[in-house]
C-alpha cells in the first residue's frame, strides 16, 4: 500500500466519527445554492448518460428533455445520493448498488428492459424470463451504475477539490472516496483509452453527424460549467470560500420528500404515460416480466441494506498509519485537471471518429459487447466484497 493509499485510510478514520455531523446542515444551506447544486448533478448525469449514449442528443434545445430526461437523471441522482448519505453507505460498492436501482426506471418508464430500445422496436437478442436480457445486463449491470450515478458524483467531488487545494479534505469529498481517487489519480491513462473507446456511442446516436454530435456533448459540458460557475458566484456573494460543497446536493426530509413525489407522480407516472403513448404496444401482456424486475430489485435492496456501513467497512478492512496530509491534498488537486482533459479527448476523438464512421460503428459494436461481461464482473466483485465483509463480521 502506497503512502497516498494510506493517506486516504488515515482520513477516513479521522472522519467517520463526524459524519453525521458533516451532513447536519440538510435544510440550513441556502435554497438557491442547494438548486444550483441539483442542476449541477443534474446537468453531469445527463453529460455521461444520455448524451454519452447518444439517446439525447440535443435535449437542452426541446422542453421534453428538460421537463422530463433531465428531471428523471437529476432526481433519481439525488435520491439515490442521499439514501447513500443518509444510512452512511457511501462506498463505491454501495453506490454501484444503489445504481443498479436506478436503472431499472428502464422497465416501467421507458420499457427498454422488457421490449428493446425503442428505435430498434423489439429485444436485441430476445428475452429470458420476460426480460431484454441483453439490454438488462448493459444498462442494469453497467451502464446506469457508472455512467449515470457513479461518475457524475465523483466528477462533482472533484468540482468540490478545484480551488480548495489549501483546505483538508474532511468536507470536500466522501471519506469512502478518498483511496479510490488516489488510485484513479494513478490511471490516467487509461481513463483516455477508455474515454476513446466509449466515444462511438454519441456518434452512433446521432448518425454521425458531427455538428449535432459536438453541440450536444459541448452544450451540455457549457450549462455544467455555467452552473457550477453560477454557484461559484453565488457562495462569494454570500461571503463562502468553498465554491461547490457536497452539502449543496445533500436534502432534508423535506426535499426528500418532494423529490419521491416528483419522482412517483411526474417522472413515473407522467413519464411512462407519454413514453407509452408515442410508442405504444410495449408493456408486456404477461405477469412473468414483472415478477423478473421486482424479484431482481428485491435482491438488489437487500444486497444494500445487509451490506456493512462505511465504518463497519472501514473496521473489517483496518486502518493503516497515518502520512503527509499535503502530499495528499497535491495528488488530488490534479484530478481537476484530468476531467477537462478527459473532455477535450471525447471531444477530439468524436472528430475522428466522424471522420472514419465504419471503425465508429466496429469499435462501439465491440465496446456495446464487452460491457456484458464487465457488468457481471463488477457485480461479481460487489457480492465478493459483501461476502468477504460477513466472514470478517464479529
Amino acid at each position: 500500500m502506497t503512502r497516498i493509499e494510506r493517506l486516504g485510510k488515515s482520513l477516513q478514520r479521522n472522519i467517520y466519527n463526524d459524519m453525521s455531523s458533516f451532513f447536519v446542515a440538510y435544510d440550513h444551506s441556502d435554497k438557491k445554492s442547494k438548486l444550483l447544486g441539483c442542476l449541477l448533478i443534474g446537468a453531469l448525469s445527463m453529460l455521461y448518460a444520455e448524451v454519452g449514449s447518444g439517446a439525447s442528443n440535443l435535449w437542452f434545445l426541446d422542453p421534453f428533455g428538460w421537463l422530463l430526461t433531465f428531471v428523471l437523471y437529476a432526481l433519481h441522482t439525488l435520491f439515490y445520493f442521499n439514501i447513500a448519505v443518509r444510512l452512511h453507505k457511501t462506498s463505491i460498492q454501495h453506490l454501484y448498488l444503489l445504481g443498479m436501482l436506478f436503472a431499472l426506471y428502464e422497465a416501467p418508464i421507458t420499457q427498454v428492459l422488457w421490449s428493446g430500445y425503442i428505435d430498434q422496436g423489439s429485444a436485441m437478442w430476445g428475452t429470458f424470463l420476460g426480460v431484454a436480457w441483453g439490454e438488462f445486463l448493459v444498462l442494469v449491470f453497467f451502464w446506469h451504475p457508472v455512467m449515470s450515478f457513479i461518475l457524475p458524483i465523483l466528477t462533482y467531488e472533484v468540482f468540490i477539490l478545484e480551488g480548495n487545494e489549501e483546505e483538508g479534505l474532511g468536507e470536500n469529498v466522501l471519506p469512502t472516496h478518498t483511496e479510490f481517487f488516489a488510485r484513479l489519480a494513478k490511471k490516467k491513462k487509461w481513463l483516455f483509452f477508455f474515454t476513446i473507446l466509449f466515444t462511438p456511442f454519441q456518434l452512433i446516436g446521432s448518425g454521425f453527424d458531427i455538428v449535432i454530435s459536438l453541440i450536444s456533448i459541448l452544450g451540455t459540458i457549457a450549462l455544467a460549467i455555467l452552473f457550477k460557475k453560477s454557484l461559484s458566484w453565488l457562495k462569494r456573494r454570500r461571503g463562502i470560500n468553498q465554491a461547490v460543497s457536497l452539502k449543496d446536493i445533500t436534502l432534508g426530509k423535506r426535499g426528500m420528500i418532494t423529490i419521491t413525489l416528483v419522482l412517483i407522480f411526474w417522472v413515473y407516472g407522467f413519464g411512462s404515460f407519454a413514453i407509452s403513448t408515442f410508442v405504444p404496444g410495449r408493456w408486456p401482456k404477461s405477469l412473468q416480466p414483472y415478477l423478473t424486475i421486482a424479484l431482481f430489485a428485491l435482491i438488489v435492496i437487500l444486497l444494500f441494506v445487509t451490506s456493512p456501513t462505511d465504518l463497519q467497512n472501514e473496521k473489517h478492512e483496518g486502518m493503516s498509519e497515518q502520512t503527509s496530509e499535503l502530499e495528499y491534498q497535491i495528488d488530488m488537486s490534479e484530478l481537476a485537471q484530468i476531467v477537462k482533459r478527459i473532455w477535450i479527448v471525447w471531444i477530439l476523438s468524436t472528430v475522428a471518429f466522424a471522420i472514419i464512421p465504419p471503425a465508429g460503428l466496429v469499435v462501439g459494436f465491440l465496446m456495446y459487447l464487452t460491457m456484458i461481461p464487465l457488468g457481471i464482473i463488477f457485480f461479481g466483485k460487489i457480492f465478493q466484497w459483501l461476502l468477504k465483509s460477513r466472514l470478517l463480521a464479529p
